[in-house]
């Protein structure tokens, strides 16, 4: 049978997390940790969906969804992405049979797949969804933005609205896989800022402000090791957390805010040098200083957590620089690594983290974005 299979990246935010809630400049780069998906279409009169790294496994007769997507609340024109309406994920939801006021992304992964199915696929016909990934999930690395956009890659591609290229996406192709990955993450998190599957899409390294997304041109690839402490944590408590202090001290926290975007900032031009002069020293002292700083200012902010301390503290006893990224209150830190950082020295800040109980992987940021597969490539990232 036929296949088309797809990949896509997680992210890590470099700077200005929270920041960016206040309209401020936040920088983002695309990880090379990737999310895998296969479509099979089958001679079966039904559409099975398999994500294992969630435990979830469904299926549907063609007829139930021909019966559901016959709503007019899937009409529209898969070129014109529409908002989902709360009228179209109440049906979805009835038919998932989940309660209204589920907040779990694991179920919402699958209204996330009915809603693109339904609007993106035209003619339905008998298939397999599988998807697999090396990104951890709920860990802030994009787990669910790469799941979006291997989905609307896959659909857009099975329905033919899109061509199945193995050489890449037309820049056209791309804001319409963007478009609706940026659906399905409103479907599974509100009202997301929108950079997570701009990233993932798109690949390389973004700058985001005020809802605004724009491509850094000129920025290196960075090699970095990423720490999940495995702390759970909640996002819109930690946001809100920190809305309450701003506003009770605005002429404190304000100033903090502003230097956490110069920081952003500060690290773009950065950047950009050391695009142009690779590995400058003192370039590369400026990206380790901002680390440090950004963490600092991230502890004040009052986002931090004692494991994300322990982190940065076993990274500077070796010399390297680690910040918190994302959230906070647990969740992952990364740490630059450079040529001049030893392999031993490396070699103990892992085992020292390890000790602690927390988990550790050597990526790269600034890699490509949404890409299309010969199936036999990406057996093994399936099996």
């Amino acid at each position: 049978m036929e296949s088309i299979c797809v990949s896509a990246p997680g992210k890590l935010i470099l700077h200005g997390e929270h920041a960016v809630v206040y309209g401020k400049v936040a920088l983002a780069a695309s990880l090379n940790l990737r999310s895998f998906l296969k479509l099979t279409f089958t001679s079966d009169d039904s559409i099975e969906v398999f994500l294992p790294d969630i435990d979830i496994h469904a299926s549907w007769k063609i007829k139930e969804l021909q019966s559901l997507f016959s709503s007019p609340h899937f009409n529209g024109d898969v070129q014109s992405p529409q908002e989902a309406n709360s009228d179209c994920l109440q049906l979805i939801r009835h038919f998932l049979s989940l309660s209204e006021d589920t907040h779990d992304t694991k179920p919402l992964a699958l209204v996330a797949f009915v809603y693109l199915l339904g609007h993106i696929t035209q003619k339905l016909s008998g298939m397999k969804v599988e998807l697999r990934s090396s990104l951890p999930t709920g860990a802030g690395l994009g787990s669910s933005a790469a799941f979006s956009t291997c989905l609307a890659a896959g659909l857009l591609v099975a329905s033919g609205s899109i061509k199945d290229s193995r050489l890449g996406w037309e820049e056209k192709e791309l804001d319409l896989i963007n478009k609706w990955a940026f659906q399905g993450e409103k479907v599974i998190h509100g009202r997301p800022s929108g950079i997570d599957n701009s990233v993932s899409t798109f690949g390389g390294a973004l700058c985001f402000q005020g809802g605004k997304i724009t491509p850094l041109e000129k920025v290196p690839k960075l090699d970095m090791m990423l720490v999940n402490t495995k702390v759970p944590r909640s996002t819109k408590i930690l946001v809100a957390g920190l809305r309450e202090r701003y506003e009770k001290y605005p002429d404190i926290y304000r100033p903090v805010i502003d230097s956490v975007e110069a920081i952003s900032v500060k690290c773009e031009e950065t950047l950009s040098h050391l695009n142009d002069v690779p590995n400058d020293p003192a370039m590369i002292q400026t990206l380790r200083d901002l680390i440090g700083l950004n963490h600092h200012h991230l502890n004040f902010l009052g986002v931090g957590h004692k494991s994300l301390d322990e982190v940065c503290s076993i990274c500077t006893e070796h010399g390297l620089s680690a910040k918190l990224t994302g959230a906070g209150g647990g969740g992952c830190a990364f740490c630059l690594i450079t040529k001049d950082d030893s392999p031993r020295a490396i070699a103990s800040v892992t085992e020292s983290l390890q000790k602690c109980g927390y988990e550790c992987w050597r990526t790269t940021v600034g890699g490509h974005g949404v890409k299309c597969h010969d199936p036999n490539e990406v057996i093994s990232q399936l099996n």
